[in-house]
């Protein structure tokens, strides 16, 4: 069985059904992204990520930040001492977790043509909770040079104890498998525009 999809240049593009059984396997092997390198960058800068975990067969989702040690390959995120995702990973450690990116939104002349420009990383894995203290103050300190990289710990803001270390909960993802997808369009596609939106009042 095959399907069809149109490329930017307007070109339709037979590509064979898609294999469900193949956990990192993209329909769309035109945006699949297999360089390593591309894949550590993009996590080293994203924003944020959406982690997935599962109990029962029921999918809870938590967007969070986090931080990658692009030497080490290592994925750290963290959330409260207590809640969902916490309970969720006690129980069950796969996890899923989604790093993407949007950019421009791209008109076309057909409604199923139209598209938009992302980028992402989807990493598959086992999440454990890291309750070293010195560990968990040196992910604290990744984090805060990754989203406050203009303030010093001892000048904006007092060191990190390991009572407040307690109080939080880190994880660390074992990546078991990851895939990388892109979308990127021409600068000058005509129509292109960015998506607008304001913070609910």
């Amino acid at each position: 069985t095959s399907y069809y999809f149109r490329d930017p240049d307007g070109n339709l593009i037979e590509v064979s059904t898609y294999d469900r059984d193949g956990i990192t396997n993209a329909r769309r092997r035109d945006r699949v992204v297999d360089d390593e390198a591309w894949i550590t960058e993009f996590l080293s800068k994203a924003p944020a990520c959406v982690v997935a975990s599962s109990v029962s067969g029921r999918p809870f989702v938590n967007p969070n930040l986090f931080v990658f040690d692009a030497n080490e390959r290592r994925f750290f995120f963290h959330t409260a001492g207590a809640g969902r995702t916490r309970t969720n990973i006690e129980q069950n450690s796969l996890v899923t977790v989604s790093v993407f990116d949007m950019g421009r939104l791209i008109p076309a002349e057909d409604v199923l043509d139209y598209t938009v420009e992302y980028a992402s990383v989807t990493i598959f894995g086992r999440a454990t909770i890291e309750t070293d203290p010195a560990l968990v103050r040196r992910i604290f300190l990744m984090q805060m040079q990754k989203y406050f990289p203009d303030q010093q710990e001892g000048r904006e803001w007092r060191p990190f104890t390991d009572e407040e270390a307690a109080r939080a909960t880190v994880y660390e993802i074992a990546i078991e498998r990851w895939s990388g997808k892109r979308n990127r369009r021409p600068d000058d596609s005509a129509g292109a525009r960015r998506y607008e939106w304001a913070w609910p009042s």
